[in-house]
Parts: structure tokens; C-alpha cells; sequence
């Protein structure tokens, strides 16, 4: 199935509120169904490479603590 040139433009023309429950509804239906999501063979590559970085040097690696903290901009 394609989306129509009508669709994306009725979508484009949303206000941001209504666009942002739409972004929401589509991420969640996605997160339902992780297994049908494509993976390429790069990706895949990438997340050996760095489970391998972090398996050879676990302290380069950071808690979900860390990473929270950093992200909100509280990070030391």
C-alpha cells in the first residue's frame, strides 16, 4: 500500500498538535509490532561492533543513570 500525494498533503497541512497524534499513534502501533520492523545488515553490523567495544571495555559504557543525566543536561 502507498500513500497518495492527497494523504501526505492533508498531513503536512495538520497543525502541529494534531501531527503530534499522529507521530504518537504510528510510533506505538510500530513499537507493537517490533518484529516487523526492517533491520538492515549495516545496522546489525553496528550493534555487533559496539556490543564488542563495550564487551572489551565495560566502563566505557554508561547506567541508564548516566545516560539520563547527561540527556537532561545534569551530567558531570
Amino acid at each position: 500500500m502507498s500513500v497518495s500525494e492527497a494523504t501526505l498533503q492533508a498531513l503536512f497541512d495538520l497543525d502541529p498538535s494534531d501531527k503530534l497524534l499522529i507521530i504518537h499513534a504510528l510510533w506505538d502501533d510500530l513499537a507493537s509490532h517490533p518484529q516487523d520492523i526492517p533491520v538492515h545488515e549495516n545496522q546489525i553490523r553496528e550493534m555487533e561492533r559496539r556490543k564488542a567495544d563495550f564487551e572489551n571495555n565495560p566502563s566505557s559504557g554508561l547506567t541508564f543513570d548516566q545516560f539520563k543525566k547527561l540527556v537532561e543536561g545534569d551530567a558531570q
